[in-house]
């Protein structure tokens, strides 16, 4: 992958883990309005999806990094 693949999945992963953040944050809300439990395992597995997300985005952004890094040296 070049550098510009890198930022726009860095950039994609970031929106996705935003995206699965905001649902699990909709679906809390909607069950403590209607007055039901929380899902927890449901809540556990957003979180750890939502955090993978991230460390996938990380990756990407110091892989982009990388490649600039060994350009300059080059």
């Amino acid at each position: 992958m070049n550098k510009t693949q890198c930022r726009i999945a860095y950039y994609v992963f970031l929106f996705a883990s935003a995206l699965v953040s905001y649902i699990s944050i909709e679906t809390s809300m909607d069950t403590m309005s209607a007055k039901q439990p929380p899902n927890v395992p449901l809540h556990l597995f957003e979180f750890a999806l939502a955090i993978a997300l991230v460390c996938a985005a990380l990756y990407f952004q110091y892989k982009a990094y990388r490649d600039d890094d060994k350009k300059k040296d080059d």
